[in-house]
């Protein structure tokens, strides 16, 4: 009877499965562009600036101490639309997802593969020739 102990505390250690779709910068540029999505830029400041922002998208910087609220506010502004969140490379997207379902009630996210620059085999946003705005 050791396995039901092991089994227990396998159970207890193996991470949730997160549902955020990562989805193509041309998929998600659709999706806004039919109303059912909306594009929120989750970099810097600084970043904005370097590279514009994607001409839709909401920009909320993660590090900024009202996040979350921001994030909620604009869900609840838009009621029945998936929140498709874009970063750089795609890197802080994926975390950002995973944490509001982790920690929210949010759900039916998107993550933009590649962000704004690309990254690996993901094509990003600029790349793709999606409109960019000065932030």
């Amino acid at each position: 009877m050791r396995l039901a102990p092991l089994l227990t505390a396998a159970l207890l250690f193996i991470s949730p499965a997160f549902s955020a779709e990562r989805m193509s910068p041309v998929d998600v540029a659709a999706q806004v562009a039919a109303g059912q999505a909306v594009l929120v830029d989750v970099r810097t400041p600084e970043e904005w600036a370097e590279t514009g922002v994607a001409k839709d998208a909401t920009p909320i910087d993660m590090t900024s101490p009202s996040f979350m609220d921001e994030v909620h506010k604009l869900a609840g502004d838009n009621p029945g639309k998936r929140l498709a969140f874009i970063c750089r490379s795609g890197n802080r997207s994926g975390q950002v997802t995973q944490a509001l379902e982790a920690q929210t009630d949010l759900a039916d996210l998107i993550d933009v593969a590649g962000g704004m620059l690309g990254k690996g085999a993901d094509i990003g946003w600029i790349a793709a020739g999606l409109p960019v705005r000065a932030p």
